[in-house]
C-alpha cells in the first residue's frame, strides 16, 4: 500500500504529513514535514478535537525527523475521515505566514 500524504497548504509545496503504511495494528506514523514541530502540531490538533501524540514522547534520544502517533484503534471510518481533514486544517493554521509576516512582505 502506497503512503498518504496531505498537501502542503493550497496544494503547493511538500506534504505536510506523510502517513506510513499501515498492514495491521492500532497505530501508525505520520511524518511532519520539517520545520513543522511535534508539540505545535499536536496542540493544533488537540483544538480540533483530535488526539495525536508526538513520537519524541517514546524516544529517549533525539529523533531523524518529527512525528505523531496517530491512533485508529475502534475508531469507525467516518471519525477517521473527519480526524484527517482536521489534522490537515491544524497543520495548515501552524504553518501559514501570520498576519503579521504577510504584512512586512507586502511592503517590500
Amino acid at each position: 500500500m502506497p503512503k498518504r500524504t496531505t498537501p502542503g497548504p493550497a496544494g503547493v509545496g511538500p506534504p505536510l504529513l506523510e502517513i506510513s503504511t499501515v498492514e495491521a495494528g492500532l497505530h501508525t506514523v505520520g511524518w511532519l514535514r520539517d520545520g513543522i514541530g511535534e508539540e505545535a502540531a499536536a496542540r493544533a490538533a488537540a483544538q480540533r478535537d483530535v488526539e495525536v501524540v508526538p513520537l519524541s514522547e517514546h524516544s529517549r534520544g533525539r529523533l531523524e525527523r518529527a512525528g505523531l502517533q496517530l491512533g485508529f484503534a475502534a475508531v469507525d471510518a467516518g471519525e477517521i475521515r473527519r480526524g484527517v481533514r482536521e489534522l490537515a486544517a491544524a497543520l495548515e493554521t501552524i504553518t501559514e505566514p501570520s498576519a503579521t509576516d504577510r504584512r512586512s512582505r507586502n511592503r517590500r
